[in-house]
């Protein structure tokens, strides 16, 4: 499992952090925001990300409706940012206005997203942008979350005193990791129908888990930490990339040989493809 601490030396994490890392600042980022709006520039280069994105769906999807619209969340939206926040942009799809199937659907998502995360680092003045397709059937929590198409808040964002359980954070993130462990074991085994089958089981339980700390304790919950320590690790996209080749083994015809998941060589080379 990778290690703890090391990967949160700059966040939130260590067992010594940097306390003045979880200082509410008194105003948005300025390299981003003016006056409570999102910049123009910023904007329109968000947008251009988005529309780009957005059109390598459409060969792939059939029916794929147009996008609602686009967002910009997470903490470069709100008052808690730091150096290693990255900006959120979200594609915001009616989900039930697609013709294929849920499940295809979400599968074709999940791997486009993470192939264009991975193929494209796009910095936008020192902050990565990290894209991501939300349903609009689903709520989404943020302490901030900006339309971009429309250039208005949806919720604005508030100063929030800062309360963080250290440990409930680490158990919750250690038990989740040592599952991702435990699948990609299984996917090693050729146990590919268990591993597709538990991936979906898993990521409704950290879907629940992080949704449960939102709705109770808000963005600095000990269950939206550990989610968020499970996204920069890396455990999430292996995952989500377990789950995909599960499929593709269980679909496949004739011996192509034995595939080798390790997580944290998944993670290396996944951070050596962004630098």
């Amino acid at each position: 499992m990778n290690n703890f601490n090391a990967n949160w030396k700059e966040y939130l994490l260590e067992d010594d952090f940097d306390k003045s890392k979880l200082m509410i600042k008194d105003k948005l980022n300025e390299k981003l925001w003016e006056n409570g709006q999102l910049k123009e520039e910023v904007a329109l280069k968000l947008m251009e990300i988005a529309q780009d994105f957005y059109e390598s769906l459409q060969d792939e999807i059939k029916g794929l409706p147009n996008f609602e619209d686009v967002t910009f969340t997470g903490s470069l939206a709100s008052y808690n940012y730091h150096n290693l926040s990255d900006i959120d942009l979200h594609l915001r799809v009616d989900f039930e206005k697609i013709t294929e199937s849920r499940e295809l659907v979400e599968k074709l998502f999940t791997e486009k997203r993470i192939r264009w995360n991975n193929a494209h680092k796009i910095i936008i003045f020192g902050h990565e942008v990290e894209i991501y397709i939300e349903d609009t059937n689903e709520e989404h929590f943020a302490n901030g979350i900006y339309s971009v198409l429309r250039r208005e808040w949806i919720e604005m964002p508030t100063k929030q005193q800062v309360d963080i359980d250290f440990d409930a954070t680490k158990k919750k993130y250690e038990m989740i990791s040592k599952e991702v462990d435990q699948l990609s074991a299984m996917f090693n085994n050729e146990k590919y129908k268990e591993v597709f089958d538990y991936t979906n089981v898993l990521k409704d339980k950290i879907k629940r888990m992080r949704q449960s700390g939102l709705e109770d304790e808000g963005v600095f919950s000990s269950e939206n930490l550990a989610f968020k320590m499970l996204r920069i690790n890396g455990q999430l996209e292996t995952l989500s990339g377990l789950k995909i080749s599960a499929y593709d083994k269980m679909k496949s015809l004739g011996k192509s040989g034995s595939v080798k998941v390790n997580i944290s060589e998944i993670w290396k080379q996944f951070k050596e493809s962004r630098v």
